[in-house]
């Protein structure tokens, strides 16, 4: 029993596209930043790595400060050329953003 009524014609289009909503899978990235606060450098932990991913680090106006691929696991951002300041770090896979989260610089 496929959950659809007895009509034989019902059947077989469930059967041929499924009974899937059309809403596609977004898969969720843990990440962990610290310190946070920093000062002169942050690690940044996945607990999966995306396939073509990378880090991006923006000021407040959007501008691109840094950008480097995630290589793996665990990455660490040097910051010893950023003054003061609230930062948008991205990780971004194929482009699109995966998540996000604010880092300070003190």
């Amino acid at each position: 029993d496929d959950g659809t009524t007895n009509d034989p014609q019902q059947r077989f289009v469930s059967r041929l596209y499924g009974l899937g909503v059309g809403v596609p899978e977004q898969s969720v990235v843990n990440l962990s930043l610290y310190p946070n606060p920093a000062t002169t450098q942050a690690t940044i932990e996945l607990d999966c790595v995306p396939v073509h991913s990378e880090v991006i680090l923006s000021d407040a106006l959007g501008g691109i400060i840094l950008r480097q691929r995630a290589g793996g696991y665990r990455n660490t951002l040097e910051l010893h050329d950023l003054s003061k300041g609230v930062y948008l770090l991205e990780l971004r896979s194929d482009g699109k953003r995966v998540t996000a989260e604010r880092l300070v610089v003190e």
